[in-house]
């Protein structure tokens, strides 16, 4: 009985525990709403009503939102307990079927009586000059000040205001500092070099907010984002027939504008020889776009010269239907076009037409490199130390009934070297023969191909003599049996 009693105990023991860091480890905001999936038009705002609750036993402070989509008033102080109806805001900038986590952060007041050695990074960015740009700290609090610039940047940590330059340097790439602020009061920290920026830090002795994970909260919402459609209309066009030579370099201009009720997104220009001073933007309904742009002829021959091109303008963007608008381009007569002999023409590419169109055949940088597989011939050993004027000399004594003999007794001594039968010899003649026929199919290069085809004669005509030999000189051994 007192066993089980310790056993009891025990277990109630650890049920305790679990239960105090289960109730630890809940985060201290619960946001909920009737709402959790969402139809949504391309950047256009709706709202939806939620419900945060603070389920720890201490207040909350300062809870906002951090997201790219979703904004919300924020909210100073949520005692223990508590709940606050609240509106989100939310304006999507891209489509789509997708989940999205919205993190609400909360902030808990701590005693500075109670912190000791407390630190905390300071980032010193190009944007905003310090991130985070507000600090509130306990006295005696540790900053480290990173430099996250390309440059090395001076520092006045002093707490004075316009006083620079400052005491201390930080190198690029990462570099940092550290400064211990003791004193309490409001301060001044600046950034004196490369820019300047004052930024106020807040030294107390009584209490801070801190920020900890489990204090937040992620609210997940099934987002289905789409593009109402919208039509784009070419409302001017300076030129769309042109005369040119094959390198010369003419622009012209065009005005696009939005002639629908809904926002054109993604616009995309595209035209072979063209390069456009925009592509990639949105467009209001209403709004108009200037576009500018150069034709680059891609000629490469004085046969190309003296002839009419027919270039295509092509606009596309997510919601439009695509415009397609068709450009005349005439190269002028020129007899000398070519990589090696027209310095002009070189230069043009080199200076002009290449930089615009870096990724065409004709600026390409390094030579091309094409592989081609060579067959791989299985040649008994019989045939390959045949020389070609061997092999007609038998030939020639085959078709005239002389020294057949000679021609059999290489093979039968090749077989009988390969520890073989003259009938798997003459077999796997047959077989080389259908090889090298199938070969032949992949050749492409035009010598090669003259030479497979009088290698492959020859090598048929002496698996056809050695056959014709094989059944003469079996019959004749038949006969004298």
């Amino acid at each position: 009985m007192t066993h089980n009693k310790i056993k009891l105990k025990k277990s109630v023991f650890l049920c305790l525990v679990l239960t105090i860091f289960l109730l630890n480890s809940i985060t201290a905001l619960v946001v909920t709403s009737n709402t959790t999936s969402l139809n949504v038009e391309y950047d256009k705002e709706v709202q939806i009503p939620i419900t945060i609750t603070n389920d720890k036993s201490y207040p909350i402070f300062n809870i906002k939102i951090d997201s790219d989509y979703v904004t919300m008033a924020a909210i100073p102080n949520l005692s223990a307990g508590s709940n606050k109806q609240m509106v989100i805001n939310i304006k999507v900038n891209k489509t789509g079927i997708f989940n999205y986590s919205i993190k609400f952060l909360g902030y808990k007041q701590v005693d500075c009586s109670v912190i000791t050695g407390m630190q905390q990074d300071v980032h010193i960015t190009d944007i905003s000059g310090f991130e985070p740009s507000s600090l509130r700290v306990c006295a005696g609090t540790s900053l480290n000040f990173f430099n996250d610039l390309t440059q090395s940047v001076n520092l006045n940590l002093n707490g004075l205001t316009n006083t620079c330059p400052g005491s201390i340097n930080i190198p690029s790439g990462g570099s940092s500092v550290n400064h211990i602020f003791d004193t309490v009061g409001t301060k001044s920290i600046s950034i004196c070099s490369p820019l300047y920026l004052d930024n106020i830090i807040d030294v107390r002795n009584d209490n801070i907010l801190i920020h900890e994970a489990n204090d937040d909260f992620n609210f997940t919402l099934n987002i289905n984002s789409v593009l109402q459609p919208t039509t784009l209309s070419i409302e001017y066009m300076s030129n769309d027939n042109y005369s040119m030579k094959y390198n010369e370099v003419k622009a012209g201009s065009f005005i696009l504008k939005n002639i629908g009720n809904e926002k054109a997104v993604n616009v995309k220009i595209n035209g072979e020889w063209m390069l456009f001073s925009r592509s990639g933007f949105n467009i209001e309904p209403g709004e108009t776009k200037s576009i500018d742009f150069s034709i680059y002829p891609g000629v490469s021959e004085s046969i190309d010269t003296n002839k009419s091109y027919s270039k295509m303008l092509s606009i596309t963007s997510d919601n439009t239907p695509t415009i397609n608008r068709t450009f005349i381009i005439f190269i002028l007569y020129s007899s000398s076009v070519s990589g090696e002999g027209d310095a002009e023409y070189v230069k043009y590419l080199h200076e002009v037409f290449c930089p615009a169109h870096p990724f065409s055949f004709l600026c390409e940088q390094q030579p091309r490199i094409i592989e081609k597989e060579v067959p791989k011939y299985n040649c008994p050993a019989i045939l390959a130390e045949l020389t070609p004027e061997k092999a007609l000399e038998y030939i020639d004594k085959a078709v005239n009934n002389q020294d057949a003999n000679k021609v059999y007794n290489l093979i039968k001594e090749y077989a009988e070297s390969q520890n073989q039968s003259i009938g798997d010899i003459l077999y796997k003649l047959n077989i080389s023969m259908v090889i090298q026929e199938d070969n032949k199919k992949n050749i492409s290069d035009g010598f090669t191909i003259i030479a497979i085809l009088i290698f492959t004669f020859l090598f048929v005509a002496l698996a056809i003599i050695a056959i014709i030999l094989f059944i003469k000189w079996f019959n004749k051994k038949k006969r004298e049996d």
